[in-house]
């Protein structure tokens, strides 16, 4: 037949001190100072908890220049493993600089797009990468149309975020220049590289 077992406290082999107490509830506290505890994988994070990170840094031999007023190149591609059901925030960041390159304008701007698929994309190629999550526009309009080619200087933070649909998702960047006549540049040199910042929280925190 079944039977209880009831105790309140439960103490060490040398019988001087408690090493756990169970209260008239129920609650259980556990007097060790600084205990050793290791999740397992059966563990079970709160909604809304973050359960893990990931960070990249994106260093080419040259920064990229984009004179093209349409999207025509992933840059930054990432590919990383996460759980259905969980929640994605990431964000890019970079310098990016806007100058004119031709003809007498007054615009001085640039367009970035974060990108996110759960099908492979091969960086630095002409594709799409999916679904658009965000887009930034860079740079400035002056008074009148100007001839000057002096650079506008520009730290870019641009953030996305989704529910997880699949085990493994693809993320990038691209860019284009607003005018013909203006060059768009995304830093990725060694002493001013592009990042990425990835965060996974369980369950779906965006509705």
């Amino acid at each position: 037949m079944p039977s209880d077992l009831q105790i309140t406290n439960i103490k060490d082999q040398a019988n001087a001190n408690s090493a756990i107490t169970i209260a008239s509830d129920g609650q259980i506290t556990v007097n060790q100072n600084n205990p050793t505890l290791t999740l397992g994988s059966n563990a079970t994070f709160p909604t809304g908890s973050l359960v893990k990170s990931e960070f990249y840094t994106f260093i080419e031999s040259s920064d990229f220049d984009m004179t093209s007023t349409a999207f025509t190149s992933v840059r930054a591609y990432q590919s990383f493993s996460c759980t259905v059901g969980n929640t994605i925030v990431f964000s890019f960041s970079f310098l990016s600089e806007v100058y004119r390159s031709s003809g007498t304008i007054n615009g001085r701007r640039g367009m970035v797009r974060v990108k996110q698929s759960t099908s492979a994309v091969a960086g630095n190629t002409t594709s799409s990468l999916g679904t658009t999550l965000n887009e930034y526009v860079v740079g400035r309009i002056l008074i009148g149309a100007d001839g000057s080619s002096a650079t506008g200087y520009s730290p870019t933070f641009i953030q996305g975020s989704f529910v997880v649909t699949n085990t493994t998702h693809y993320l990038g960047l691209n860019s284009k220049t607003l005018s013909s006549d203006v060059t768009f540049r995304v830093t990725t040199s060694g002493d001013r590289p592009l990042t990425l910042s990835i965060s996974e929280f369980k369950g779906d925190v965006l509705t």
